[in-house]
């Protein structure tokens, strides 16, 4: 495998990722729900989509 091709998974994995503000647990939502606030699965709390600026962010300021 190339590297372009794990190195553009690996960014596209953790634009992907959420940690919950509540535990502080990680899960990678589906790309369906990248922009959308969606529920931790382990305590259920709400999780934000990645902030405008962020690393992650698919937007840039």
């Amino acid at each position: 495998m190339s590297i372009s091709v794990i190195s553009g998974a690996l960014g596209a994995m953790l634009a992907l990722k959420r940690t919950c503000p509540k535990c502080g647990g990680e899960q990678v939502v589906p790309k369906e729900e990248k922009n959308n606030l969606v529920s931790c699965k382990f305590c259920g709390a709400k999780i934000p989509a990645h902030m405008k600026g962020s690393p992650y962010s698919s937007e840039r300021d």
